[in-house]
Formats: C-alpha cells, sequence, structure tokens
C-alpha cells in the first residue's frame, strides 16, 4: 500500500522547484484567485473513484498519462496548454492572445486529461502540484478575460510560473 503522507521530490533550489517553491506558488496562486473573486479548488478522492469506476463499468480500459515527470508526476504534456500564450505574448503582448485566440480558456489538469480517459491523473505524489497548476489556470484565465488591464511583464510572469511547476529548470 503507498503512503498517503509521502511528499513528492522537486529537486534542488537551484535546478528544479522545490517543496517551499511549490507551497509559496499554490498559496500566491489561490491568494490571487480569491481576489479575483475565483473558487477554491478542492479535491475529493471518492470523485476520482467515481470517475475511474465508470469507466471500467463501461469496459474501457484508462490510458497511460502521456510523458510524466518521475520526480513531479506530472505530464510534460501539459505544457500545450499555455505553450503558443507565452509564444504570443513574448513577441506581440498580451492584448494579441485574444485577438489570434479570442475563445481560449487554459483548461485544468483534469480536463486536459480527463479522469474517465487516464489513470493516475491526479495522484498523492502530484496532488498539491495539480492544486497549484489549476490555481495558475484560474489566474491565467482571469488575466485573458481582463487582458487591457494586465501587463505584458505580469503575464508572462503567470505563464512562466505555470511553465516552471509543469517542467522545473527550464526557465532560467
Amino acid at each position: 500500500m503507498p503512503n498517503t503522507n509521502e511528499q513528492p521530490n522537486f529537486g534542488s533550489i537551484e535546478d528544479e522547484l522545490n517543496e517551499t517553491d511549490v507551497q509559496n506558488i499554490v498559496q500566491n496562486a489561490k491568494n490571487n484567485s480569491k481576489q479575483k473573486g475565483i473558487p477554491p479548488i478542492i479535491f475529493n478522492n471518492k470523485e476520482f473513484s467515481i470517475y475511474t469506476r465508470a469507466a471500467a463499468d463501461r469496459g474501457e480500459k484508462l490510458e497511460e498519462m502521456p510523458q510524466v515527470n518521475p520526480e513531479s508526476g506530472i505530464s510534460k504534456d501539459y505544457i500545450n496548454e499555455i505553450a503558443s500564450l507565452v509564444t504570443i505574448c513574448d513577441y506581440y503582448g498580451p492584448s494579441e492572445i485574444t485577438k489570434m485566440y479570442p475563445d481560449y480558456r487554459v483548461k485544468k489538469y483534469e480536463e486536459r486529461f480527463p479522469l474517465d480517459k487516464y489513470k493516475d491523473v491526479i495522484t498523492d505524489k502530484n496532488r498539491q502540484l495539480v492544486e497549484a497548476i489549476n490555481a495558475q489556470a484560474d489566474l491565467i484565465n482571469a488575466d485573458l478575460a481582463n487582458i487591457d488591464n494586465i501587463s505584458k511583464e505580469d503575464m508572462l510572469k503567470h505563464l512562466y510560473a505555470m511553465v516552471s511547476m509543469i517542467r522545473p529548470g527550464q526557465i532560467g
């Protein structure tokens, strides 16, 4: 039986996010979400088992999560949710994002990887980081909804915070 109290190892502070960084990101994202009126994220283990059981009842086999980072338990494929936003914002500024993708909304982690399609989307190992990613997605979506009032620097800061959660050490 896995140890449910086991904390993920996020590596050294020099090249990856450490546990304190993740806790700070989670708290900052929650505070920003609260300020913007975004409801808090609540995880319910029973909800996840319901999705998994429903898929099994339909005779479906759940797919493996793609490109999971063994240290964090997060799929590196999630970067595709924001990769084009980073490029557009960096080169053209935040207002171009909504011109090019007027209805775009960053999906939460379990929306990108539906619980009834993939197994081990949210685990004890990645739960805290998924919570931070989802809070950051809410913050970025609030930025997109209020694009005329966000600076390029702030938008990039929010996007790069997400990148550092998905692919630690990628941003220098």
